[in-house]
């Protein structure tokens, strides 16, 4: 009941239980020993484990809207052991007000910036996790970019074991990661601050580790999904989880085109963001970012098709030390390549290129002013757009010379379901409602009637990821991150169109 009522008190979050009861108990230690007589020595000692458990559960900033008013605090209470202030009723009355002030302000602070995690997924399974390095055959020229033949992922499946807890945020990178996510998304007053993010460290998924792999006589979908800029696999766990609660094995990349705050490498050396190539936006070189990012696109291309046929591989092969194995198990002719913003570029570059490896492609308010020109164009055929309302150039630069082969594949031979916010729908960005327009006239995808072109309105383009699942609500609308609705109910209708989509395609198929 409690956990219900703070839920509708921070906007629809989810709170973690555990941490509610520490706040909790810790404001309630603070009361105790404000309002105690200064002559109770049990005060001080209560005072001094209230603090002490805070840091040991919680380090010093993972709930800093805490810790940091109870320092003022302490002081005040050694301040009332002083005879000098105590000795004057003034003062004792002072110094009485001016801790309950830090109470007061603890309160509302635990309030405003609450400990949350996202929400459980709703399907039929439990989920499995595996994290690890998976072994590809990859190899690129691009020096930009960090080349290795291991890639950063995760592995989510369904399982019918007890649940299981997994950390939110690698550990080891935890601290990194809120440094460097801070610095590339917070106002400029805020970058240096990546301690306000801290709370994300105390969250945990419910994925377990060690799971076995569902005992059903059937082979699985395969679902490989790419991050946005900024991203990583830790912050698309709703939605890959979703997927694996309704029975899918989800391979998640962790690219390393620098588009990812951290990563940590197979070599144990970390990789991280570029944020030299961002100085190209403000010197206003806006040709020279887009043309930049289209080569990383090329890159990440490279390691998620390197990712599809690695996890195709373990159909037949087991990886030495992975503790499961999906040998047989695995439908290969059931591949999804789906990916969010710059991954959602990603994704259907990679399904123009690689049409014999994918089933149907999902793309999450994809970055199509990234994708290269031969999937810009495919995508976004002018012969697709003849007599359209609305129409498309190439986005920025255009195509610069590139003409495109008279046998070439074109991305349309696979169906797609492609989401957009109403953020993007509104400035027009992405092509989309060019794309919006060719759905309605039945010129998306195959002509199966399955794919699918739409907008969500009232919602902002973070909210594909796990970003607004995991901030305060009132921070992600002052911020813009966040849009008009609930985050939660948000995340949760993406999840079930994906779903509907996949499962239609499925069906088609049988």
């Amino acid at each position: 009941m409690i956990v219900s009522l703070v839920s509708k008190m921070i906007g629809g979050l989810q709170p973690i239980p555990r941490h509610i009861a520490i706040d909790l108990h810790t404001l309630l230690c603070m009361l105790y020993v404000n309002f105690t007589s200064i002559r109770t020595t049990s005060n001080l000692y209560v005072l001094l484990f209230s603090f002490g458990f805070l840091l040991f559960t919680c380090g010093p900033t993972g709930r800093w809207s805490i810790s940091l008013p109870m320092i003022p605090f302490i002081v005040i209470q050694l301040l009332r052991r002083i005879p000098l202030f105590s000795r004057f009723g003034w003062s004792r009355g002072l110094l009485g007000f001016l801790g309950f002030s830090f109470v007061v302000l603890a309160a509302v602070l635990c309030i405003l910036l609450p400990a949350v995690q996202i929400p459980s997924p709703d399907g039929p399974y439990r989920v499995g996790i595996r994290e690890f390095h998976l072994p590809v055959d990859f190899s690129d020229d691009n020096t930009t970019c960090t080349s290795h033949s291991e890639l950063p992922v995760k592995l989510f499946f369904p399982t019918l074991d007890p649940p299981g807890q997994y950390p939110y945020l690698n550990p080891s990178l935890a601290d990194e990661y809120c440094r460097k996510m801070m610095q590339f998304g917070a106002p400029p007053p805020l970058q240096s601050h990546g301690w306000m993010l801290h709370h994300w460290k105390l969250a945990s998924i419910p994925a377990k580790p060690n799971a076995t792999l569902l005992p059903l006589d059937r082979r699985l979908p395969i679902v490989v999904f790419s991050h946005g800029l900024g991203g990583t696999a830790d912050v698309y766990s709703y939605q890959t989880m979703a997927l694996a609660s309704q029975g899918y094995v989800v391979l998640v990349l962790t690219h390393q085109d620098r588009s990812a705050p951290v990563v940590a490498l197979s070599n144990g050396t970390e990789l991280h963001y570029d944020f030299e190539l961002a100085k190209l936006l403000l010197e206003e070189k806006h040709l020279d970012y887009v043309k930049e990012r289209r080569r990383r696109t090329d890159h990440r291309v490279q390691e998620f098709i390197a990712a599809v046929e690695a996890i195709h591989h373990m159909d037949q092969h087991d990886i030495p030390g992975l503790g499961i194995s999906f040998r047989g198990r695995l439908s290969k002719s059931e591949t999804f390549f789906m990916g969010h913003s710059f991954g959602g570029a990603t994704a259907l570059t990679a399904g123009k290129r690689r049409p014999d490896l994918v089933t149907a492609v999902v793309a999450h308010e994809p970055a199509v002013d990234w994708m290269p020109d031969d999937a810009r164009h495919s995508l976004l055929s002018p012969t697709l757009l003849q007599d359209f309302d609305h129409s498309w150039h190439g986005g920025t630069g255009g195509y610069e010379g590139f003409v495109p082969a008279g046998d070439e594949g074109s991305i349309h031979e696979k169906d797609m379901l492609i989401l957009f916010s109403q953020e993007w729908r509104d400035k027009k960005w992405a092509g989309s409602d060019a794309l919006e327009e060719m759905y309605a006239r039945k010129r998306l995808g195959t002509d199966s009637g399955i794919s699918a072109c739409k907008s969500i309105p009232d919602i902002s383009h973070n909210e594909f990821s796990d970003t607004c699942l995991m901030t305060p609500v009132w921070v992600g609308r002052a911020t813009g991150i966040t849009g008009k609705r609930n985050p939660v109910e948000t995340a949760k209708d993406i999840e079930h169109m994906t779903k509907v989509f996949l499962e239609a395609v499925r069906q088609r198929s049988k």
